[in-house]
């Protein structure tokens, strides 16, 4: 039986949905029961359960062969991961996957970067079988800016044009399904992107094209975007990372192309210009 972690994020959804369809027996160790019922319905064995919480962890390992860890970011990101990692150790899992993220390393100034790099430094001494997958920005966090496209016909970042490889969520989903059911990844660390650098410009002009309207790229501080991203209710240690995270894009940090998600899946990766266009139509 293959565990999985994050079932109800953006990511993680897919990543449930794809690994269920191989067929295989699939558990999913979620907060919110509420939240998981459509994975339910699809014959994934939900339990509830904390990473915070070691008993709820050893309990959702029982009968694991492997395992998916993928963690909403936060400050204690790094020590539910590294809890995680042991309790897969103590339980004997065979193979372990980690989502991790572009350019990570213990250390690093950006925490998200830091958390990420640690965590994997720990997998990677812990003994187990592991394949780690950094994923390139999502696209799907572009659809993040459509509330401030549709108030004011723009989108703000505090980056500067630099081209990213984009990825979308549902490619590292089905990556995900392929390592976590096939031989052939262990020791392995896979950069996964789209097809295509695109710069905030480029996407930009994209959403236009996608929504029939003028749509801009307007920079801002960084501070500013900060601020902002706090009055939707994200906490100071998420709103300060991600914003480190846009001056990194802004550093040439996203600048990378990979074959990866095709050598994984024997698919193309999927483009941003057909996000849009599957999301809004035309």
């Amino acid at each position: 039986m293959i565990l999985l972690t994050g079932s109800t994020g953006l990511t993680g959804q897919h990543v449930a949905k794809a690994v269920a369809a191989t067929g295989n027996p699939v558990r999913a160790l979620v907060r919110d029961l509420k939240k998981a019922e459509d994975l339910a319905a699809l014959g994934v064995d939900v339990v509830q359960g904390d990473l915070a919480d070691e008993a709820s962890i050893a309990a959702a390992m029982d009968g694991i062969d492997k395992a998916f860890l993928l963690m909403a970011n936060g400050p204690e990101q790094r020590a539910h991961e590294i809890r995680f990692i042991d309790a897969a150790k103590a339980a004997g899992v065979s193979h372990l996957v980690k989502l991790s993220a572009i350019g990570v390393e213990a250390g690093h100034f950006n925490k998200l970067k830091d958390t990420h790099g640690r965590a994997e430094d720990h997998l990677k001494s812990s003994g187990l079988a592991y394949t780690i997958l950094r994923g390139n920005f999502f696209m799907q966090y572009m659809l993040y800016f459509m509330p401030a496209i549709e108030a004011t016909g723009a989108f703000y970042v505090p980056a500067d044009d630099r081209p990213m490889g984009m990825v979308d969520v549902r490619d590292i989903a089905d990556c995900a399904a392929k390592v976590l059911t096939q031989d052939g990844h262990a020791k392995k660390t896979y950069l996964l992107t789209g097809p295509a650098l695109h710069t905030f410009a480029d996407a930009a002009q994209l959403f236009s094209s996608a929504l029939g309207k003028d749509v801009a790229c307007t920079l801002i501080p960084a501070d500013a975007f900060k601020a902002q991203m706090m009055k939707t209710g994200q906490d100071e240690w998420t709103a300060s990372a991600v914003t480190e995270e846009f001056e990194l894009l802004a550093g040439g940090g996203g600048e990378a192309l990979t074959q990866s998600v095709e050598q994984i899946t024997d698919h193309p990766p999927r483009s941003f210009a057909a996000l849009l266009k599957e999301t809004f139509g035309g």
